[in-house]
């Protein structure tokens, strides 16, 4: 299960201090039954990972979509 809260600036504290990627946009907090909290990123290529201290992990992406229609 996929938990969405849209917000402009608490992902930073899942994410860091460091910059997105290059076409990246944060979207906001995303909460997984599985890998705890982090922020969530729409990446260029149109994926949504969950991202931690600059790393990624991948997404249901169905489910996503789902979360963010919610």
């Amino acid at each position: 299960m996929i938990t969405i809260t849209k917000t402009k600036a608490a992902w930073k504290a899942y994410w860091g201090a460091m910059p997105l990627p290059e076409g990246a946009e944060a979207v906001g907090i995303v909460k997984t039954s599985n890998n705890g909290t982090g922020a969530l990123i729409h990446l260029a290529s149109g994926q949504y990972v969950q991202g931690n201290a600059g790393g990624f992990r991948s997404l249901p992406q169905r489910e996503v979509a789902e979360a963010l229609t919610q």
